[in-house]
C-alpha cells in the first residue's frame, strides 16, 4: 500500500483509534478489579497495569497528534464551521445568526398573529435553552448539559432569605444525589438560591454545580452562577428558563380567563391566561429519592425527550443542536464545535493570559489544551494579531514642539530615511522614550 495515500492514511488512524479503544476497555475493567486496592482515584496510576497502559496511550496519541498536524483531519470542517464575513467571529455569527433566531421564535404568537400550540411552544424554549447554555456562556461538556438535574419538590420549609413568592429550586442533599461506587457525589444539578459563597442576591440566581467531571483531579467540584444575559429587547435568560420550567402566562382579555397563581409578584391578582405549562408538556418521567430521615425529593432532569418524557440520548441531544444550525446557517454545528468555537474567539479577540485562564476553567481544561486543540485561527488571523498589536503601540500620539501628531509604522520608516546620521541618532533616544516611558542610555 502506498504510506501517502489519504485513504491509507485514514484507514492506519483507525486502526489505532480501535486499539486505543480497546486499552480503554481493560483500562475499565482493571479499575473494577483493583477497586479494592485504593482508596483514592490517584492511587490507581501507581498500579502495574495502569503504568503500562499508560505509556501506551503516550505513544498512541503521540501518533494521532502527529497525522492531526499533518493537515488530516477525519472530520470535514467546512460542514460545520459557520462561514465567517470578514470582521466578525464565528461566535458573533453563531449568536446573531443561530441564538438569536431561535430565541424569537420562543414568542408566543406566530408572525401571523396567532398564538402557537402549546407543546411546539415548549420544544422552542427548549431549543433556545440548549444553545444558549453553549452559545451565550462558555460551554463545559454536552454531557454536563445534557444531565443536568432539577429539584421539583422538597421537605424543605422555605428558607428565610426566600422572597414570599420567590422562585425557590434548592439543591439536594448529598444523601439523595447519585453516586458512584466509591460514594463520591457524580452528578450535575441547576439550582436556584438567594445566597451563594457569603453573599446574598434579592433577586436570586440560578448556580451550576457540577460533581462529575473527567478532569476532577485538576478541577474538582465546579460550581458557578450561571450569568443572567439580557438581550436588546430587554428580555433576560432567567425569563426563558423560568418559563420553561413553569410554563408561559399572558395577562390580557382573553375568551377564557384564569387568576395567576405563580412566583412572580407583579403578576399577582391578574387575569390571563396560561399559554404553554413549559416543560410539563412533555408528561417527564420524574423520579422521587429518599433522604435517610424518610423525606421525599423529586427531581427531574432538565431536558427531556418531547414524545418519551425520559432522558434525551446523546445523539438526540446533538441533532436538536446539529438541525437548528443547518436550518439556519446551513452548518451541521455539533455542541463539541461550540468549544471550537469560543476557544477561537478568545484568541482572535486577544484573551489576556488571565482570561485565558478563566474561560478555560469554565470549559473545563487548560490554556493548553485551549491553544494546542480547540483554537483553529486562520493563519492571516494570527498575522493580523500581531499586526493589530503593533500598530497599537507604535501608532499612537508623539508630543511634539509643533503640537500633537499621530505617526503609523509606515510613516515612521519613511521620515527616519531623510534623516542625517547624527539627527537619526537622536530620533531614535527620543521614540526609546516615547515608547518605553525612560531615557536611553548611551552607555547601553
Amino acid at each position: 500500500l502506498d504510506p501517502d495515500d489519504e485513504i491509507n492514511k485514514s484507514a492506519s488512524l483507525v486502526v489505532v483509534s480501535r486499539q486505543a479503544h480497546c486499552r480503554l476497555i481493560v483500562k475499565a475493567i482493571g479499575r473494577v478489579q483493583y477497586a479494592h486496592w485504593v482508596d483514592t482515584e490517584d492511587e490507581y496510576e501507581h498500579l502495574p497495569l495502569f503504568k503500562s497502559l499508560q505509556k501506551y496511550f503516550k505513544v498512541v496519541f503521540q501518533e494521532i497528534d502527529e497525522w492531526m498536524e499533518g493537515g488530516e483531519s477525519v472530520a470535514d470542517w467546512s460542514k460545520k464551521w459557520p462561514d465567517t464575513p470578514e470582521g466578525m467571529t464565528a461566535l458573533e455569527v453563531v449568536q446573531e445568526k443561530v441564538v438569536e433566531p431561535i430565541r424569537q421564535e420562543c414568542r408566543p404568537r406566530s408572525y401571523r398573529g396567532e398564538f402557537q400550540k402549546p407543546h411546539t411552544l415548549a420544544h422552542k424554549y427548549q431549543h433556545f435553552l440548549k444553545l444558549a447554555l453553549i452559545g451565550i456562556n462558555p460551554p463545559r461538556r454536552s454531557q454536563d448539559d445534557r444531565m443536568t438535574r432539577i429539584a421539583l419538590s422538597c421537605p424543605l420549609a422555605k428558607p428565610h432569605n426566600v422572597p414570599t413568592e420567590g422562585c425557590y429550586y434548592p439543591l439536594p442533599p448529598n444523601a439523595v444525589r447519585e453516586k458512584n461506587r466509591r460514594r463520591k457525589v457524580t452528578d450535575v444539578y441547576l439550582y436556584r438560591t438567594y445566597q451563594f459563597r457569603g453573599r446574598h442576591y434579592p433577586d436570586g440566581v440560578w448556580v451550576r454545580d457540577i460533581q462529575g467531571y473527567k478532569t476532577k483531579r485538576k478541577h474538582g467540584r465546579f460550581q458557578v452562577i450561571l450569568p443572567n444575559r439580557q438581550f436588546h429587547d430587554g428580555r433576560c435568560l432567567y425569563d426563558y428558563l423560568e418559563e420553561y420550567l413553569e410554563g408561559l402566562w399572558l395577562p390580557g382579555p382573553f375568551p377564557t380567563r384564569q387568576l395567576y397563581e405563580g412566583t412572580k409578584p407583579e403578576l399577582q391578582g391578574k387575569m390571563g391566561r396560561w399559554i404553554t405549562k413549559g416543560r410539563v408538556e412533555f408528561n417527564p418521567q420524574d423520579t422521587e429519592a429518599r433522604d435517610p430521615d424518610g423525606c421525599v425529593w423529586r427531581w427531574g432532569y432538565l431536558f427531556v425527550g418531547k414524545q418519551s418524557g425520559k432522558l434525551m440520548s446523546q445523539v438526540t441531544y446533538a441533532k436538536s443542536i446539529r438541525s437548528n444550525s443547518f436550518r439556519l446557517i446551513g452548518k451541521k454545528m455539533t455542541p463539541h464545535t461550540f468549544r471550537y468555537v469560543w476557544a477561537t474567539w478568545a484568541i482572535q479577540v486577544g484573551l489576556s493570559d488571565a482570561e485565558l485562564r478563566a474561560l478555560a476553567y469554565m470549559m473545563g481544561h487548560s490554556v493548553e489544551t485551549l491553544r494546542r486543540i480547540y483554537e483553529r485561527c486562520t493563519p492571516s488571523e494570527k498575522q493580523q494579531i500581531i499586526e493589530d498589536a503593533i500598530n497599537q503601540r507604535l501608532c499612537r500620539p508623539l508630543s511634539d514642539s509643533d503640537g500633537d501628531k499621530v505617526y503609523n509604522v509606515e510613516q515612521l520608516l519613511q521620515f527616519a530615511q531623510k534623516l542625517s546620521h547624527q539627527d537619526l541618532w537622536q530620533f531614535f533616544k527620543r521614540l526609546y522614550q516615547r515608547l518605553l516611558g525612560r531615557d536611553f542610555e548611551e552607555q547601553t
